[in-house]
């Protein structure tokens, strides 16, 4: 069986608290300061050449958050249905064509996202700020009419030609800029819209907030805007790409210390993007305190309280210790073993044959008889699998499967022809780093010697609906 996948991805503190709840509560009594962050910026995302090219778009229905905290690889639940209250919200973005390149249509396209994520009430219902102010979005058609952008709110030529050229998005105080040449499918495009109107929304509200703290939650809402219209093998898989390359930068102990000041990030300096590590950090504050816990925060910081108090209020412990809880976290991840993963599969009644499976590193094919159906399949380790359908003979590989790659082969009993000619092998591959499984591709390999290969994992009636780890003790996996 050949392979060919083409993609690898490499407290009571009663006091403290009595004492920012009156500092809150006094301050309250006042006119507030008119908050402005500044510049926020969407950085030039390592993950954006992760990303699979074509996005499978997915349904109509809303995530929104639950208040009693979190659950893994979201914000909360779902709804479906826009209320009078949320195109009242949507009226007041207010996007445009900038520049050559931009067009009615990518306006048109940037509404729909809008609309199907409902991205002003998801940001304010999960982090309990309004949104104020209208808000500006200016969709760019490329690098010069995005650097001609950036110079007209005041930056430099230098930052407006460098930011150009590796930021995904710009905000500053309730103008958003994107590059459209750096967000090329609905999937970019959705995430750098709620990322983006997280960082506007913050502007609107709050005077101050530590880089890696706004930089977190942007993230982590970018993230929740992007899993709403994407294909959820296609979204998980991206999810722990991002997250095994910080797992990976701290198990070479070059994981650096979360940065207030987002002059780091600015700097371009850093062998890694923080963004990635402020989302972890964000992510495990929700897992541990629950969504509720950064509301608080947020609202002490909105009535302008002591930054370093609130957070012992908010989440019982000083930031230090909670960045050396972080870092302990990320290198017992990178140290954690490989347990395998378990799929999910649904297998149409048209595909007759066999499903087969090569662990990362094994030279036996372990396979499955396909019937028709939905079932989880679990491959262990050492490449056994346990499941419902009937096991086949394995199958020994003289071209062993590498050290990175889980290999599942589909075996048709008669022949497959793709757009009229014969294929020879096809399968999908899942990358694997750190015990952590994700989907790289689909491979077709035909007669005629060429290979074609899908981002979305479906082939021939059979899909590939989900994937989750055996090992429940690795802390990444909690997190995603």
């Amino acid at each position: 069986m050949k392979k060919s996948p083409d993609k690898v991805f490499h407290l009571s503190i009663a006091i403290i608290a009595i004492f920012v709840t009156l500092v809150s509560l006094l301050s309250m009594i006042y006119e507030r300061i008119p908050p402005s962050l500044g510049q926020i910026l969407s950085v030039s995302r390592v993950w954006s050449a992760l990303h699979a090219n074509t996005p499978w778009l997915g349904g109509t229905a809303q995530t929104l958050v639950n208040r009693s905290g979190d659950v893994p690889g979201g914000v909360g639940t779902t709804k479906t249905e826009t209320t009078r209250a949320d195109q009242a919200l949507l009226e007041k973005v207010n996007v445009k064509a900038v520049g050559k390149g931009a067009t009615a249509e990518d306006v048109a396209n940037a509404k729909r996202l809008l609309k199907q994520i409902n991205t002003p009430e998801l940001i304010q219902n999960t982090v309990q700020l309004p949104l104020k102010q209208p808000i500006t979005i200016e969709l760019i058609g490329n690098t010069s009419a995005y650097a001609s952008a950036l110079k007209s709110l005041g930056l430099n030529p230098s930052e407006a030609a460098g930011l150009s050229m590796d930021t995904g998005g710009f905000t500053q105080n309730s103008t958003i800029l994107i590059p459209l040449s750096q967000n090329k499918d609905n999937a970019d495009l959705a995430n750098t819209l709620t990322h983006e109107m997280t960082h506007a929304i913050f502007n609107q509200n709050i005077s101050y907030l530590p880089s890696w703290i706004n930089e977190g939650i942007a993230v982590t809402m970018g993230m929740t805007g992007q899993k709403v219209v994407e294909n959820a093998t296609v979204y998980a898989a991206y999810e722990r790409q991002l997250a095994e390359s910080i797992v990976d930068v701290a198990g070479q102990n070059q994981l650096q210390p979360l940065a207030d000041d987002e002059s780091v990030i600015l700097s371009g300096k850093t062998s890694y993007d923080y963004e990635l590590q402020d989302w972890l950090a964000v992510r495990d504050l929700i897992f541990e305190h629950g969504v509720a816990a950064i509301d608080r925060y947020l609202s002490l910081m909105s009535h302008h309280a002591d930054e370093s108090q609130a957070f012992i209020v908010a989440f019982g412990e000083k930031e230090d210790v909670f960045n050396q809880h972080l870092t302990h976290l990320l290198k017992t991840a990178a140290a954690s073993t490989d347990e395998g993963a378990t799929f999910g599969l649904t297998i149409g009644s048209q595909f007759k044959g066999s499903i087969d499976f090569l662990q990362h590193g094994k030279t036996e094919w372990e396979g499955v008889e396909a019937k028709a159906g939905s079932y989880q399949i679990t491959v262990q380790q050492d490449g056994r699998l346990e499941g419902a359908l009937p096991a086949v003979a394995p199958i020994t590989d003289v071209d062993p499967s590498d050290d990175n790659t889980l290999y599942i082969s589909l075996t048709p009993k008669g022949a497959l022809t793709w757009q009229g000619t014969k294929v020879t092998d096809c399968g999908f591959a899942f990358d694997v780093h750190d015990g952590l499984y994700s989907f790289a591709d689909a491979w077709v390999s035909l007669a005629n010697g060429q290979t074609v290969y899908q981002s979305t994992p479906t082939l021939f009636g059979v899909t590939i609906t989900s994937e989750s780890e055996v090992n429940s003790n690795d802390p990444i996996v909690k997190l995603l």
